[in-house]
């Protein structure tokens, strides 16, 4: 979030029975802060303009270089940390990157959106971060599954036919403790209640392969099951014969009883994709879910550009979570 702070660690292995001779320059932001620099070996200097220049002589085994990164309190948008290495002796390249989205912890503006809550028995509790019109949920949860479910919820009350869509969605990983499960989960769900056992049908992608599929329940207390109306091919980018795209354009739409599941193909054209009968009385709620299927881990559901049509149903602040 702006105005937080993000711990880094970078980690030299230098082969059994060796030594190295290594310089390693890690590059920040410009314009954000480091603190806590420590080096296991060696020399770490920070230059203060987005550059740590750690310099290691004969350095064995494993060595760490480790800091703290402050985010300035007006930082917004995206930004990546990134570096290099040479050995001055032929050996050179790129440690690798990663890239930070800065977001609002919680949003101060959750529109279109009315809450959002841990539903069931949750260990590492969830929450909602955004950045303009990138939006992220982290979940923990042993599951959406079953006859009862534990995942974070960010929800709208509605009644009568709607369509949810996002943009860029995908889950991943994420948190002191990251999910490492296959079937962690993230998509568009509509639910009868935000009780546990509370009958939904569920536009979701699976972490594995952010392959693109519809799941439902469709009674309160009921199994949960996998429709498979269609073929369940579709993934996040082309995996090879036989599997389409989504690109993370995915939408969920309620007509009558009947849900109907959506995603965008390579022309950028809507594909109709699934579709099951689910009984849900008005008002109900739609929103994005996010499980870890990983008890105590987490997970995040990553999207943009969300958009609703539909009758929203005012929900009193007593109601709020």
């Amino acid at each position: 979030p702006p105005g937080g702070s993000l711990d880094v660690e970078l980690t030299l292995d230098v082969r059994e029975g060796q030594t190295s001779d290594v310089t390693i320059v890690e590059n920040y932001p410009a314009g954000w802060t480091v603190s806590n620099l420590s080096a296991s070996t060696g020399n770490a200097q920070d230059d203060g303009s987005g550059a740590i220049t750690w310099t290691t002589s004969g350095a064995s085994g494993v060595a760490t270089l480790s800091y703290t990164l402050n985010v300035p309190a007006d930082a917004s948008g995206t930004a990546s940390i990134s570096g290099t290495y040479d050995d001055g002796a032929g050996f050179a390249g790129d440690t690798g990157s990663a890239d930070l989205l800065v977001m609002e912890f919680p949003p101060s503006d959750l529109s279109p959106f009315d809450g959002h809550m841990d539903i069931g028995s949750i260990v590492a509790a969830g929450s909602v971060g955004r950045a303009g019109n990138d939006w992220v949920v982290i979940g923990g949860g042993a599951d959406i599954w079953g006859t009862a479910d534990a995942f974070h919820y960010l929800y709208k009350r509605v009644q009568g036919d709607f369509k949810m869509s996002i943009e860029n969605a995908s889950i991943v990983p994420i948190g002191e403790n990251p999910t490492s499960n296959d079937w962690a989960k993230m998509g568009i769900m509509a639910r009868q209640s935000l009780e546990p056992g509370s009958a939904y049908a569920f536009a979701m992608l699976r972490m594995s392969d952010q392959a693109f599929m519809l799941q439902y329940r469709e009674v309160d207390g009921g199994s949960a099951a996998p429709g498979f109306t269609a073929d369940s091919a579709v993934y996040l980018e082309d995996v090879g014969a036989g599997a389409f795209p989504h690109h993370g354009s995915i939408a969920l739409e309620r007509r009558g009883d009947d849900f109907v599941i959506f995603y965008d193909d390579d022309t950028g054209t809507e594909v109709e994709w699934d579709a099951w009968t689910v009984v849900m009385e008005d008002p109900i709620y739609v929103g994005i879910a996010v499980t870890s299927h990983q008890t105590g881990a987490t997970g995040a559901g990553l999207f943009s550009d969300v958009q609703f049509t539909g009758t929203a149903v005012p929900v009193e602040r007593w109601m709020l979570h």
